[in-house]
């Protein structure tokens, strides 16, 4: 099944409130997809430690040393937050 299918069956539940008619493989792997939003990630590429946190409405504030880590971190974010997005485009 391809990624946009799976995006788009997984609206399609979630949409229609049947979450209970969901299968238990499609509800893990939606799981597994998600952004992880807590806790560290090693990212080959950064020069230093990058703190990134979220306020109450998701809105991620990137603290760097350096540039390169700042825009590193700000497309790392971006992707977490829109590869479905993208994927639909």
């Amino acid at each position: 099944m391809s990624k946009r299918w799976l995006v788009l069956l997984i609206l399609g539940s979630v949409c229609s409130g049947t979450e209970s008619a969901t299968p238990q493989w499609l509800q893990k792997q939606a799981a597994a997809s998600l952004a992880i939003l807590s806790g560290t990630i090693r990212a080959p590429g950064l020069h230093k430690a990058v703190r990134v946190q979220r306020d109450r409405w998701g809105v991620a504030h990137i603290y760097a040393l350096d540039t390169h880590d700042l825009f590193f971190a700000q497309g790392y974010v971006v992707a977490q937050d829109r590869l479905f997005q993208m994927e639909l485009w």
